[in-house]
């Protein structure tokens, strides 16, 4: 592990450990407590960092793992194209046509890429749609972010059954894929 690591662990172990304390003898009504802030705190992980050398760099770090965790970021953006399935390969407009119909999110393997369909299964006309947004990589699986589209109240629409859909494809992946807040 990497001197900067060792570091934000300690740092952040104590960040922990401290705010976890306080929270519960605030909870108890000790006023002593009312902030995690604490000197002693602030005190030992500057000794620690200067000790190791590493003060600047895993304060940095750990300014970016809070925001990190204060924005609710989980994971990082994955990059994906639009899949045009008038151009693509027969293996993958095959796949398409038997998983369109079922509602949520699908992904396959083919031809040394992953491909992701999301679906809204059947609807009664064209005034529905659905597009990927963002897929987002964690740790142990991919999220897909998904922009829903519904008819406008008051607009007249062919009454026809469509199926919407959007495929991207990724870099090959073997990791699941969920679907986040795709509510109907």
């Amino acid at each position: 592990m990497k001197k900067p690591m060792i570091a934000l662990a300690i740092v952040f172990a104590l960040s922990v450990t401290q705010s976890s304390q306080a929270q519960v003898q605030q909870a108890a009504g000790d006023s002593q407590y009312a902030s995690n802030e604490s000197p002693e705190r602030e005190s030992l992980i500057e000794k620690i960092l200067n000790l190791i050398g590493l003060r600047e760099e895993a304060q940095t770090l750990l300014e970016k793992l809070r925001s990190r965790m204060e924005s609710g970021e989980r994971g990082r953006p994955m990059p994906f194209q639009k899949v045009d399935l008038a151009t693509t390969g027969p293996a993958v407009q095959t796949w398409v046509a038997g998983q369109k119909p079922i509602p949520g999110v699908h992904s396959a393997m083919i031809e040394g890429k992953t491909y992701i369909l999301v679906s809204r299964g059947e609807k009664p006309n064209p005034g529905y749609g659905i597009g990927i947004r963002n897929v987002i990589e964690e740790p142990d699986r991919l999220v897909v972010q998904v922009d829903l589209r519904n008819p406008e109240p008051g607009m007249m629409y062919a009454q026809v059954i469509t199926t919407p859909i959007d495929v991207v494809e990724i870099p090959q992946t073997n990791k699941p894929v969920v679907l986040e807040n795709m509510i109907e």
